[in-house]
């Protein structure tokens, strides 16, 4: 009889900036491994909102998400996330919703864009009892731009602002190359979750 290979995290933390193909690797993972993984990312907690709370084209939302546009050191235009009180509570209930998941002994898959380092930490915190793989998807700030624009439902410039300010040296256990091939960075978070390459 074969020995049942059991995941060596609960927990596996996509962190990075947007397009960086972690919604993508979250799904190819979920679909790969043997024992089921809950996806959930902060697009899924916006989905619950009411959409006249956010502005997603470039208005004011006092309560919710919108964008305030702005330029980089270069001259290039970015979009900085702007975050209303109630958009806050969502962040915040983010995390809870998470840990009521963990608490309730499923194994989660987490995409998330941590915009500083006390934004990781609180993830940290609230893991401190969980065994948890934080993984970065790194990529250039031009390649992130090309996918920003082929994906179509994204504010132009909003992945240049987040290729500066979610960056790789948060604590991450891991750093993918967000250009790999998909089947590389399957194989790559595989071998860190299944360490016997049997799953």
């Amino acid at each position: 009889m074969n020995k049942r290979n059991f995941p060596s995290y609960q927990v596996i933390y996509l962190g990075g900036p947007s397009s960086s193909g972690k919604s993508s690797l979250a799904e190819a993972l979920q679909n790969l491994f043997a024992d089921p993984f809950l996806h959930i990312g902060i697009d899924k907690m916006i989905g619950l909102m009411p959409a006249k709370v956010n502005d997603w084209a470039g208005g004011p939302a006092p309560e919710g998400f919108s964008w305030k546009r702005s330029t980089d050191q270069e001259g290039h235009t970015i979009q900085d996330l702007q975050i209303g009180p109630f958009a806050q509570r969502i962040c915040d209930s983010f995390v809870d919703v998470v840990m009521t998941l963990v608490n309730g002994g499923f194994h989660i898959i987490i995409d998330d864009v941590p915009l500083e380092q006390q934004h990781f930490d609180i993830w940290k915190t609230a893991f401190k009892d969980t065994s948890v793989l934080y993984v970065g998807m790194s990529a250039p700030v031009e390649y992130l731009e090309k996918r920003e624009r082929t994906r179509g439902n994204r504010m132009m410039g909003s992945a240049r602002n987040q290729f500066y300010l979610s960056r790789m040296d948060f604590g991450y256990d891991m750093i993918i190359d967000a250009q790999k091939k998909l089947p590389e960075q399957i194989q790559l978070v595989q071998a860190k979750i299944y360490p016997t390459n049997s799953i």
